[in-house]
């Protein structure tokens, strides 16, 4: 079972920088917590290719174009808990505004 997701360039941006933060975690001392962060290095990697790709590409005529991601149901899940437990370590309101909007998107799919 496939999400997909329609996400703007500063999503795409807010995500990628919010899943670095990943690697900087204390190790893991559970199953959920190391299948969580398993997952999260797999979504960084695609998370930061997609971010690379923005970023070659990216003009003023692009400012509200949506890009879509497509993610499978067991990464969902995991980026949606991931982002309810580090959305507090994010300090710029607009990207936290739009990992909020992501984390409740995932919610709803994931539900």
């Amino acid at each position: 079972m496939k999400i997909k997701l329609n996400l703007t360039a500063d999503q795409v941006f807010a995500v990628a920088k919010l899943l670095q933060q990943v690697y900087d975690l204390f190790p893991s001392v559970n199953c959920e917590q190391l299948s969580v962060r398993s997952i999260a290095f797999d979504l960084d990697e695609k998370f930061t290719a997609k971010r690379k790709v923005l970023l070659k590409k990216n003009t003023l005529f692009d400012v509200g174009k949506e890009y879509e991601l497509s993610l499978k149901y067991h990464e969902a899940v995991a980026l949606r808990k991931i982002i309810s437990n580090l959305i507090e370590t994010v300090n710029d309101v607009k990207a936290t505004n739009d990992l909020r909007m992501l984390y409740h998107f995932l919610h709803q799919k994931t539900a």
